[in-house]
């Protein structure tokens, strides 16, 4: 079975001529993920609001006749109600496709042996294809004495396209970023709860500068996402990520877009870290006093609706969506 959630879990195998690459996605699909500090600030939330005390409970793995959707099914309040980001207007580290960056790497065990696994081209060097992941994971049987990571083809200190991804700043009257699809993916919770959780995958994450110093905390490929949580087709709780965390708001409460509807909640791309903030501004973060600190700003606004690839999940398979928005679908998914 090939599940999406390993393309989500690509930057386990990251690294750049030897350095490692860590990251953590902290999001609960199925009840087999230990509850997150997402869910818990999500739970704290509904329960500060009395009209939300006593709707019925989520369900991690709701029976048929606890669902509301079918499998594949993509509702379309999901598309009404989905996040606009406004990237940092300065940012150097665009959105980008997962599909085409893991092309320009290949495999590696920890003492610098090849794994055997991609295309090997006429540069003398296997390149990866999004669907070589499952294979990966095969070589990787000795996670503690010798990892697998993948490995750049290229200097990437040097800023290649595939890293920056410069060419990607969204349509300025659509939104609309057309070589990097987001990546949507909707989770019935039962009794009428629904998840929608939008996956945002930028090449590079710049660190911030600490006092003069820095940037610290440099790493190759970057998972942000949001997550909005509905009841009956209505919008209750928007989640957005930062860093190791994130934090959940009421829909009601945050900024809506400025066209006709009105509908869609904004979330604001901090410059380089791509961390996800309800308002412009600086945001202090882990370290008090405001020494570390993210920015945002109003620069281009990405319309993710544009321009994603859907799927469900039912705590053990994933379902391609029945709505697509995405000229070509790079990942493959069994149910």
């Amino acid at each position: 079975m090939r599940l999406l959630l390993q393309i989500l879990v690509t930057l386990q195998f990251l690294t750049g001529y030897n350095r490692q690459i860590a990251t953590a996605i902290p999001f609960p699909f199925g009840s087999e993920h230990k509850t997150s500090e997402a869910e818990y600030q999500i739970d704290n939330i509904l329960n500060s609001a009395g009209q939300f005390r006593d709707l019925p409970p989520l369900t991690p793995n709701p029976t048929k006749e606890e669902k509301t959707l079918k499998d594949g099914e993509i509702p379309q309040y999901v598309i009404d109600y989905a996040p606009l980001v406004y990237l940092y207007s300065e940012e150097r580290y665009l959105p980008y496709d997962i599909a085409d960056f893991v092309t320009h790497f290949h495999a590696e065990w920890s003492n610098g042996t090849e794994v055997p696994v991609g295309k090997l081209k006429k540069d003398g060097k296997r390149h990866l294809n999004i669907n070589d992941l499952d294979e990966l994971e095969k070589y990787n049987i000795h996670p503690k004495s010798n990892k697998v990571y993948m490995t750049s083809n290229e200097d990437f200190d040097k800023d290649p396209d595939w890293l920056t991804g410069l060419k990607n700043r969204p349509n300025l009257y659509t939104g609309e970023i057309k070589d990097a699809p987001a990546t949507l993916i909707v989770v019935d919770k039962g009794n009428g709860w629904v998840d929608s959780y939008w996956f945002y995958f930028y090449s590079f994450n710049l660190g911030p500068f600490v006092m003069g110093f820095g940037p610290y905390g440099d790493h190759v490929g970057d998972w942000e996402h949001s997550l909005v949580r509905f009841y009956k087709g209505e919008p209750v709780i928007v989640w957005m990520s930062a860093h190791g965390g994130g934090g959940a708001f009421f829909y009601k409460n945050l900024e809506k877009s400025d066209d006709d509807e009105g509908k869609h909640p904004i979330i604001f791309s901090a410059s380089g870290s791509h961390a996800n903030y309800p308002s412009v501004g600086q945001h202090s973060h882990d370290i008090p006093y405001a020494i570390l600190s993210d920015f945002t700003d109003r620069g281009p606004l990405w319309n993710p609706t544009m321009n994603y690839l859907a799927y469900t999940y039912d705590g053990e398979k994933v379902y391609k969506g029945m709505d697509q928005k995405c000229s070509e679908n790079p990942l493959m998914v069994n149910g």
